[in-house]
């Protein structure tokens, strides 16, 4: 009895390091909610379809950071986004797109 009680004690610790927790960070992006901004739009427009920024900095109130990060832990590759929204007068003035980190 003792030594099945110790067995399941000893798989179930071994089964414990196996578990890799998903890692999802950010904006959710994806092309559909992107390709619905367009310049013109109101900061309120903009805010109500990509939500609020990730990176919101004082230095440069005309600049919204939208970064996305998903590592799924399964083999797959890692996802990252990055999306800058510019304005002008209170205005969406262009959406930029940055790289993905190669080293991500």
């Amino acid at each position: 009895m003792i030594t099945r009680a110790l067995l399941l004690a000893s798989v179930l610790l071994a089964l414990t390091g196996c578990f890799k927790p998903q890692v999802r960070d950010g904006n959710f992006l994806d092309d559909k909610m992107i390709a619905q901004v367009k310049p013109g739009m109101t900061v309120i427009q903009v805010q109500y379809i990509m939500g609020r920024p990730m990176v919101n900095d004082p230095f440069h109130p005309d600049r919204w950071d939208y970064v996305m990060y998903v590592n799924l832990n399964d083999g797959s590759p890692i996802q990252e986004r990055h999306v800058i929204a510019w304005f002008k007068d209170g205005k969406l003035d262009h959406l930029e797109e940055q790289p993905a980190n190669p080293a991500g």
